[in-house]
């Protein structure tokens, strides 16, 4: 089904999320699920988890910070990355149970893209599928839906050529 969910408004789910919320809304005039679960929300997330500690790639005309803090986060070289890789990956389980009971997802929930194949690591510690399953009365509905991280990075836009080529 296709979708533009990523611009609908967050819904904090913990007293952290609900902090980070608090964060983002002062910053921006809404708060939608992209701000945060784009690559641009990793350095979001971050500078909320500790404001004061600034890496190189940070600066405005350095490139994206999001591979700096992946990599520092999945080292534990930094504990403020590994912190900003569970919250973030925390609420991207969140969303994907969001979508799957609006949609009623019950083949499955396929995470494609890029972001996901790099911080799979983080995934598979179960946050994420804990996040997706953490519903008012429907867990065990969510448990029974399979979670499928699709490693190819380029899926999303072989399924965009395919279907450019079957409009042609």
């Amino acid at each position: 089904m296709a979708t533009e969910a990523g611009h609908a408004d967050f819904a904090p789910n913990t007293e952290q999320q609900a902090d980070l919320w608090k964060f983002l809304k002062a910053r921006n005039e809404f708060v939608s699920t992209e701000i945060i679960l784009s690559g641009g929300g990793f350095q979001r997330v971050h500078e909320f988890l500790n404001p004061k500690l600034m890496h190189p790639g940070f600066d405005s005309g350095s490139p994206d910070p999001a591979p700096e803090i992946t990599r520092m986060g999945l080292s534990g070289e930094c504990p403020t990355c590994a912190a900003t890789l569970d919250l973030w990956v925390e609420i991207y389980g969140g969303e994907a149970g969001n979508l799957a009971l609006r949609t009623v997802a019950r083949g499955g929930i396929y995470v494609a893209g890029g972001i996901a194949v790099k911080v799979l690591p983080k995934i598979r510690t179960g946050k994420f599928t804990a996040a997706v399953k953490h519903k008012e009365k429907l867990e065990a509905f969510l448990s029974n839906i399979p979670i499928h991280v699709v490693l190819n990075e380029e899926c999303p836009l072989l399924g965009a050529a395919f279907v450019a080529w079957q409009n042609i």
